[in-house]
């Protein structure tokens, strides 16, 4: 999936997912990248599928209302 997503020009992926398992693939912290999302710190991740792709990117996610009840 990440390479179609890079193939197909997106620069990241971000997710909530387990802190122990997305690594594996290259998913970092998002606030390694000074980017946020509520308060789960550990599961927020980010992975730049091109490097430097979030140079100068940062910030607080906000999900679309939709999934205001997930956050």
């Amino acid at each position: 999936g990440l390479a179609s997503l890079r193939a197909g020009g997106h620069r990241a992926v971000f997710l909530q997912g387990h802190p122990a398992y997305y690594p594996r693939f290259g998913f970092r912290p998002a606030m390694e990248f000074d980017v946020h999302l509520g308060e789960d710190r550990d599961a927020f991740m980010i992975i730049e599928l091109y490097p430097g792709a979030l140079d100068g990117v940062s910030g607080w996610v906000k999900y679309a209302e939709e999934f205001d009840r997930f956050t």
